[in-house]
């Protein structure tokens, strides 16, 4: 129950107006978790109007991913992770890469920690990455 709540008091704030990234990365983080796993574990069979935003959500926290490593980390792991939630594959797992590689190469320009440094070194290598 408490997930279908986090759902709506962000879709609303969304909705509303509230559109900064970090709002953006939950919700995509919300539609991503219900998809992946199933009722049983996460006691939310669907989220309302989870499908009119996720194009929405997915092209904020991917276009944010540029330049902000959150948004690079989530959105590659997300996708190398459980890319059938995205679409076909073939056309997300390169993208996986290309996100990944953006974290990484942030994570070590901002001096980030060995331990996330390796993190995702090995999220990349999984993804067929470098």
């Amino acid at each position: 129950m408490a997930l279908a709540a986090e759902w709506n008091v962000l879709a609303d704030e969304w909705t509303t107006g509230k559109r900064d990234v970090g709002t953006a990365r939950r919700l995509l983080y919300l539609v991503w978790y219900v998809r992946v796993e199933p009722s049983f574990c996460t006691g939310v069979d669907t989220l309302p109007n989870a499908d009119a935003l996720w194009p929405e959500l997915v092209s904020v926290v991917s276009d944010s991913a540029e330049d902000d490593f959150e948004s690079a980390l989530v959105f590659g792991y997300f996708v190398w992770f459980a890319p059938w939630v995205f679409g076909v594959g073939e056309t997300w797992l390169p993208k996986a890469r290309v996100s990944l590689e953006k974290a990484l190469h942030i994570a070590r320009r901002d001096g980030r920690t060995t331990d996330e440094i390796e993190l995702i070194a090995f999220y990349l290598r999984a993804a067929g990455g470098k």
